[in-house]
């Protein structure tokens, strides 16, 4: 009897104890996440919760038994000490050979080239020592909480962000019973740290929580990007593949500061020439946007499609983008609407290919304010709008203000191919049957890449050879096959349609993909020989974007004023993040990371504050360093040469903005002196 009544007692106890515990942590989520304490303050458990297992011992239960096979704490314990031991990353790097291949017009390849050689030079002294745990994580990312055993151990570890991630509210309330949060919370909202929670949400909104947080805390900390995941289920597997699958867009659209110079110096050539710059609302008369709008790209599938697109010309409107504008004029299609989206000057070798002046005139150009004024001179009509997060973007938007900026289009999710631009435009303009033809973002044969009519096999010397473009080491779901072929650009622009596709305000959409390419979530599947149309007449197009109001922006002279002005700002922010003088100090890891910190946030502030025209300037080539020298580290096994290679490194980033102000000047400031 009293054997039983202890049992009984130890019973309340533990209850005692588990309520006890979730008043606290409630507490400390109305202080540090109080949307979350909102919600759990009177949760209810659908299908998990808190049970004794017939050893008595605290477990998750749900219908089909126990989360945990034994003891959650021990378990937890293992698997911690296991994880450590040898962590499971996402780890960015570069062939330092190779960094200086693809553009020799730059400098910036030479530069992160050295620094990747230096970090070469410390892994492989590294290379016979015995294996360190890095001195700290710039991030880390939990995928799954359970009951939570493991979350406390980390405030051991030195993260500086970390990310939770726990799909299911239930298993999240269940910890709320076992874990001290408070005590987590408290450390990770320290300076220079930092704590995301992402509980109860899909895996693709944990990976755009992820890409997020990124952006606004350092995208350097993703140079070597731990990812531990607690326990296995459905979502927590889905979750995981798409951390990997989505990956390299987190290294992706960097941008570097020579980059920005080409987009500020055509910006500032479009407003001298009185480009006309679309109004912020382009939104058309519903008679236009019901009907159907075809968005031809120049993948292989292209060529099987383009008897269909000849057959039905007067039933739909056709948007084109990039090199599909040989294949298109091969077949006798005009387009309405052409997009293109790369700013050097090389691009007009590719885009005047086609020896007929009078079929240029016919169509529209679409385009980015950073694309050369020779290429605008191509077309008939142009039309411009802004591309987000990009130097000569931030540059209208200071000397503008950001009222008069908000007046003009600023087009999300217009970049990096063609294809998402002709995508982007398509939904705010209003239409709602969509179309994608030969946007195959992917290839069957890596011989056959594009249309076998475009640029991409036209016997010329004077092009570069694409074939090592086009590889077989990335496969991804197909839309029609099981998987086809794919490379970086293609997934990243894979990733942002299937975002703009996936926005609520979007849902309305009827995207169907006509490609024989890789699967775009959200756009149907829909073989070209089902599509079926009305033969109604389409409203003329090109006359209703015509009487939208683009007016000029700015006068040119006041423009080169303010960017003189600019340019002495910029100069000192450099000064201020690498400091001349950092060649001489002697770093520790950690201490560098916590310099990284200072440059990235810096940088930011300014953007936010005062003028994001520098801070675009010199964000994307300090990721690019950041996360080189992040990512290098990694792979380097003795702490003590980790550190050495930290200190190495602050020479490599001085030598980088010391030869960027030289080009700013020569490029930037000469030229606008050489207009007055």
């Amino acid at each position: 009897m009293s054997e039983k009544r202890t049992a009984e007692e130890s019973k309340e106890q533990l209850k005692t104890v588990l309520s006890y515990t979730l008043y606290q942590n409630l507490l400390a989520l109305k202080e540090y996440f109080p949307a979350f304490y909102n919600r759990f303050l009177e949760y209810k458990p659908k299908t998990h919760g808190l049970e004794l297992t017939p050893d008595g011992i605290l477990n998750a239960a749900y219908p089909g038994g126990f989360i945990y096979d034994g003891d959650p704490q021990k378990i937890c314990n293992e698997q911690f000490n296991n994880f450590f031991s040898c962590t499971v990353n996402s780890v960015y790097t570069i062939n330092s050979e190779e960094a200086e291949l693809p553009n020799q017009v730059f400098k910036h390849p030479k530069l992160v080239a050295a620094v990747a050689a230096n970090g070469d030079e410390y892994i492989a002294k590294a290379f016979s020592k015995k294996y360190e745990s890095p001195s700290c994580f710039p991030v880390l990312s939990i995928i799954g909480v359970g009951l939570g055993y493991h979350l406390e151990q980390l405030v051991n570890k030195n993260i500086q962000h970390l990310f939770i991630y726990e799909p299911n509210n239930d298993l999240f309330y269940a910890s709320l019973h076992t874990v001290d949060y408070r005590k987590i919370f408290e450390h990770f909202t320290q300076k220079n740290k930092g704590i995301t929670l992402e509980i109860g949400s899909q895996p693709e909104f944990f990976i755009e929580s992820i890409h997020k947080q990124l952006f606004e805390r350092g995208l350097f900390r993703a140079g070597s990007f731990p990812v531990y995941r607690h326990y296995e289920s459905g979502v927590t597997n889905e979750a995981l593949t798409r951390f990997f699958d989505n990956v390299s867009n987190f290294y992706n659209g960097f941008g570097f500061f020579e980059d920005e110079i080409i987009s500020s110096i055509h910006t500032m050539k479009n407003i001298r020439d009185n480009r006309k710059f679309l109004p912020a609302d382009v939104l058309l008369d519903t008679d236009i946007t019901d009907k159907p709008v075809f968005i031809c790209a120049n993948g292989p599938s292209l060529d099987s499609n383009i008897d269909f697109l000849k057959a039905n010309r007067d039933k739909y409107y056709l948007f084109s983008g990039g090199s599909a504008l040989m294949p298109l004029y091969k077949a006798g299609l005009t387009p309405d609407f052409h997009f293109e989206i790369e700013r050097t000057e090389g691009l007009f070798k590719y885009v005047s290919v086609i020896n007929d002046d009078e079929y240029y005139k016919k169509i529209t150009l679409i385009t980015m304010n950073t694309v050369s004024p020779i290429v605008m001179d191509l077309f008939g009509d142009v039309y411009t709008y802004f591309k987000p997060n990009d130097g000569g973007t931030e540059l209208m938007r200071t000397a503008l203000g950001q009222n008069e900026f908000n007046k003009y289009l600023h087009l999300f999710d217009s970049n990096p191919t063609v294809s998402n631009a002709a995508l982007a435009f398509a939904i705010k303009l209003g239409f709602s049957k969509i179309f994608l033809h030969g946007v195959d973002l992917g290839y069957i044969d890596s011989d056959y890449h594009h249309s076998k009519e475009s640029i991409y096999f036209k016997e010329d010397d004077s092009l570069p050879d694409f074939s090592n473009s086009y590889n077989k080491d990335k496969t991804v779901p197909g839309n029609f096959e099981d998987t086809v072929f794919s490379n970086m650009i293609f997934d990243w622009s894979r990733h942002t349609m299937e975002h703009s596709l996936r926005k609520p305000e979007n849902a309305h959409l009827n995207c169907f993909n006509c490609s024989n390419g890789a699967k775009i979530d959200r756009a149907i599947p829909l073989k070209v020989e089902d599509c079926r149309f009305s033969s109604n007449k389409l409203p003329d197009i090109k006359k209703a974007l015509a009487n939208l109001n683009c007016s000029s922006i700015i006068e040119f002279k006041v423009l080169c004023e303010k960017v003189t002005e600019f340019s002495q700002e910029l100069f000192k922010l450099m000064d201020k993040i690498v400091d001349p003088k950092l060649g001489d100090v002697t770093v520790t890891q950690h201490q560098l990371m916590e310099h990284f910190n200072f440059q990235y946030y810096s940088t930011v502030k300014v953007g936010k504050e005062e003028n994001v025209f520098i801070c675009r300037m010199l964000i994307g080539s300090l990721n690019y360093l950041q996360t080189v020298i992040v990512g290098k580290m990694h792979f380097i096994r003795n702490q003590t040469i980790r550190d050495e290679y930290a200190t190495s490194s602050l020479k490599y980033l001085c030598d980088y903005m010391n030869v960027m102000k030289q080009e700013y000047s020569n490029l930037v400031l000469d030229w606008i002196n050489s207009q007055k």
